[in-house]
């Protein structure tokens, strides 16, 4: 809590500042409003706050005037990239790399929106291009994985995900995919594996105890499953679909009465949970309480209809 407390303040401190340096380059303006370096200036401080608009013009007239300034083109075409503009990004990528044909990051960011625009020839050679320049560069090798994973080619993704987390070893967005990758591969001892490296590296994220109880799901782990949606009750207490999944868990274990709390508790909070009701109807049946099983699949059956 105090490191999450620490890195609030941190970024807080970081806006001030960069808050105080707009202050002072507005002031400058007004002595030389036709200054391309100081519009790339602003615009790359708006970036950092997340100002893209104002970022985007200022560095916009920077290259107005300044048709050369590298920098520029790159800023804009990272703040396209997260805005998903992402024709926009590879045009200006496209530019700084004429005019600077070394830089890593821009064949990285250019291979980047080549994925997602499913251009994926020419993301593998952006990738593969900021390899050769940097062969450590843990992203590069990240971003390859991903074109391999969509196209199918999973032992080069699953190579080249192992070169990013042997490059980075706490690269937890790596782990997940290769993760991921053995799974369509129903590797799942191996997906399980991974998704455990992930937890060791992000020990409260809710999505990779949910990939694994799935992966124990398929290995007929059903302890294992009650073991992880029992952390995300932790987590999350007030999420109905984890009792839920916990409660069928139960239910394969046969253990019907922690089935049917579980399952009580994921009707309280979400009323018109149907799954929910088919399966505790169905841990009231093999208890014998068919008249309570019955009420749950009329109630099912009810909320299917609406």
């Amino acid at each position: 809590m105090d490191n999450m407390f620490d890195d609030t303040i941190k970024k807080l401190e970081t806006e001030d500042f960069i808050k105080e340096n707009l202050q002072e380059l507005d002031k400058i303006f007004k002595l030389i409003p036709k200054d391309a370096n100081l519009y790339y200036r602003r615009g790359a401080l708006y970036a950092q706050i997340e100002e893209y608009r104002k970022a985007i013009d200022d560095l916009t007239k920077a290259i107005e005037l300044d048709p050369n300034m590298v920098e520029a083109y790159k800023i804009r075409g990272n703040i396209y990239n997260v805005l998903q503009k992402y024709h926009k990004s590879i045009r200006d990528f496209s530019k700084a790399i004429k005019l600077n044909q070394n830089d890593v990051e821009i064949y990285r960011e250019r291979g980047i929106a080549y994925y997602a625009t499913k251009q994926y020839i020419k993301a593998i050679a952006d990738f593969t291009k900021t390899i050769e320049l940097d062969p450590l560069n843990a992203e590069a090798y990240f971003g390859l994985g991903n074109v391999y994973k969509v196209t199918k080619q999973y032992d080069k993704a699953i190579n080249s995900f192992s070169k990013a987390v042997e490059i980075d070893p706490k690269f937890f967005e790596a782990y997940i995919i290769r993760a991921n990758t053995y799974s369509e591969l129903k590797q799942y001892d191996k997906a399980i594996a991974d998704y455990n490296k992930a937890i060791e590296i992000e020990p409260k994220e809710p999505s990779v105890y949910i990939l694994r109880g799935v992966m124990y799901n398929e290995l007929k782990q059903y302890d294992k499953v009650v073991e992880d949606y029992t952390k995300l009750i932790e987590l999350d207490p007030k999420e109905p679909d984890f009792y839920h999944y916990r409660g069928v868990a139960y239910y394969n274990l046969k253990e019907y009465e922690k089935a049917i709390a579980d399952l009580t508790e994921a009707i309280e909070l979400d009323p018109n949970f149907g799954y929910a009701y088919l399966t505790r109807g169905l841990a009231y049946k093999k208890l014998g309480l068919e008249d309570k099983a019955q009420k749950d699949f009329e109630m099912y059956e009810k909320l299917k209809e609406e």
